[in-house]
């Protein structure tokens, strides 16, 4: 018989509430938690507590909410009215983000194939948002030495169609300044 583990979170805070999600992906135990943000466990460790996982992007919303890993090892995670997406497969995690045109905080998620819905609202509204993901349909690409490679979300719908590529990304600036959120997991 297999007895419940408990795997308890940091400690250090007074948290209001409990964990909003919880998902597995593998070995390890994701949850998230208002106050905590992103916490991840190794299932092979219970009792030991929570490693906290993007708290320089968590820390600076008001609630993170709904975990979920679909079949490819991708977490979908909510922190504030923001979605973050991550490779779990890949050992060095590149975070990637959404911030759908919803009033208010992601409270749900859901993934099913190419398909990510998200839910949520403030206290006068709520609304359910749906799209799909794009996978290339073929092509090459050689990479240089000196190529460090990074992900653009394909949401297509929101770019002006009238500008270039680099005119919509740079705002009209001449400089571009991108920041990637990247951890390394232990084994």
């Amino acid at each position: 018989k297999n007895p419940v583990q408990e795997f308890p979170l940091p400690k250090g805070k007074r948290p209001r509430g409990g964990i909003n999600s919880a998902g597995v992906w593998g070995e390890e135990l994701f949850a998230t938690h208002s106050e905590y943000g992103l916490a991840r466990w190794r299932l092979d460790k219970p009792g030991e507590r929570a490693e906290l996982m993007f708290e320089e992007i968590t820390r600076t919303h008001k609630t993170t909410r709904s975990v979920v890993i679909n079949d490819q090892g991708i977490l979908f995670f909510a922190s504030g009215s923001h979605l973050y997406s991550v490779d779990l497969k890949q050992r060095r995690l590149a975070v990637t983000s959404w911030k759908p045109n919803l009033q208010g905080s992601i409270t749900s998620i859901d993934v099913s194939g190419d398909v990510v819905a998200v839910a949520g609202g403030d206290d006068t509204s709520g609304s359910v948002m749906a799209w799909r993901t794009e996978k290339p349909d073929g092509g090459s690409l050689r990479i240089g030495d000196t190529v460090q490679l990074a992900y653009v979300d394909q949401a297509r719908d929101a770019l002006n169609g009238d500008k270039t590529a680099y005119e919509e990304i740079s705002g009209g600036n001449e400089e571009v300044i991108a920041q990637i959120k990247a951890l390394e997991l232990d084994e």
